[in-house]
């Protein structure tokens, strides 16, 4: 039996229409759930907050709670802005406010479901820890945590950024104020007004523990200049004393001589609030070095014996 060319052609139409339905409820409704549901698992979304989005789940937005303040956290995803993002949703939990934790993606298309999901949640305010234009959203209150002093006195290599920056509502600056006045006259110049004010992480309470000063214990990616030849003569100096532990990525760590990781790299640590504080007391004492990034300026050469 001969079947016409019209029917095939709404056949295959039909066919379509079913695939195009498909994708958008898996995109608009299914993989927002699974979203969610992976950010329940891995503490990324308060357990309040979450409970309210499903009890409104078939509504455009998730309606505001009496007496609690709403806030998205964002971060780029590598351990030290995790750290910081699990310690201030750590601080919103004690405050009694609703909360969630949203990692970038250079994805548009996961930008893109991440900004529906935002909406959804309906927040009051979102805080980023990096300038992103992908997850700027006008319609709602941005507020950008600046942690680099490069990020303000750098003109020649971070200043292009003042335009991205000075889109955001609010600043919370974790550099010296005065190094913002750069920052603050080019916002005032296009007409608006500069809101902000000082913020410093600090460390958590904790019982005193008489813990043996064993280990010298570092953890990083050295993204910045702490990966060059100059500071892998340190790296590698310490290693051969043998009582160094570091940690972070492989890639981070590999030698630019042996292309191996240093002998004293121990792996990755978990990406929770107290993980990096909990090695620091298991070894005993804690390097800490600036790089050119947030020491503000160039580092001056240095020599290891």
């Amino acid at each position: 039996m001969k079947i016409k060319w019209w029917t095939c052609g709404l056949m295959s139409l039909g066919l379509l229409c079913a695939v195009l339905l498909i994708y958008v409820l898996y995109e608009n409704v299914l993989r927002p759930r699974q979203v969610l549901r992976r950010m329940v698992r891995n503490s990324w979304i308060s357990p309040g907050l979450y409970d309210k989005y499903q009890h409104h789940s078939g509504c455009d937005q998730v309606p505001p709670t009496d007496g609690k303040f709403r806030i998205i956290f964002f971060c780029r995803g590598g351990l030290g802005d995790v750290q910081t993002q699990r310690r201030l949703s750590q601080t919103a939990e004690h405050l009694g406010w609703e909360w969630a934790v949203f990692l970038h993606s250079k994805n548009r298309a996961q930008q893109k479901q991440h900004r529906a999901l935002i909406k959804k949640l309906n927040p009051h305010c979102i805080l980023h820890h990096h300038a992103n234009e992908g997850y700027l959203m006008p319609e709602m209150i941005n507020l950008l945590f600046i942690h680099f002093p490069l990020d303000l006195v750098d003109d020649t290599v971070e200043k292009k950024d003042f335009t991205l920056m000075s889109r955001y509502d609010g600043f919370f600056l974790s550099p010296d104020p005065e190094k913002a006045d750069a920052f603050r006259r080019f916002v005032v110049s296009s007409g608006r007004k500069f809101f902000a004010m000082s913020a410093y992480l600090t460390s958590r309470k904790t019982p005193f523990a008489n813990t043996p000063k064993t280990k010298l214990f570092y953890c990083g990616h050295n993204w910045d200049d702490r990966g060059n030849e100059e500071y892998f003569k340190l790296w590698r100096a310490l290693s051969e004393m043998g009582y160094f532990e570091t940690y972070g990525t492989p890639r981070a760590w590999k030698d630019p001589l042996t292309r191996r990781p240093i002998k004293a790299y121990r792996g990755r640590l978990p990406s929770t609030a107290d993980a990096i504080h909990n090695k620091t007391l298991e070894c005993g004492i804690s390097l800490v070095i600036h790089g050119r990034a947030q020491y503000g300026r160039r580092l001056p050469k240095c020599s290891y014996l």
